[in-house]
């Protein structure tokens, strides 16, 4: 499990190519993927990252190049989508 509390925050990033526009705060989605370790350097092109202070906070963090994202999958029974 990748979890994002371990740098110290709750924050976890996974970065897609597909979907990205159609996933709003809060919507209940399924990722799969590879984890790797975050150099912006790396993946500034592949993933169109443009405002580079955002990203920043992650660099040298592991997060998740999603290669598969489902959407409007059930939430696991006993959670509720964050808000």
């Amino acid at each position: 499990m990748l979890d994002g509390s371990e740098y110290g925050d709750e924050s976890l990033l996974v970065l897609s190519t597909e979907n990205a526009d159609a996933i709003r705060k809060g919507d209940v989605v399924q990722v799969s993927g590879i984890v790797e370790q975050f150099r912006l350097a790396d993946y500034r092109d592949r993933y169109g990252l443009l405002h580079d202070g955002v990203y920043r906070t992650y660099s040298d963090e592991e997060f998740l190049a999603a290669h598969n994202v489902r959407q409007n999958v059930p939430a696991p029974s006993g959670t509720t989508p964050s808000s």
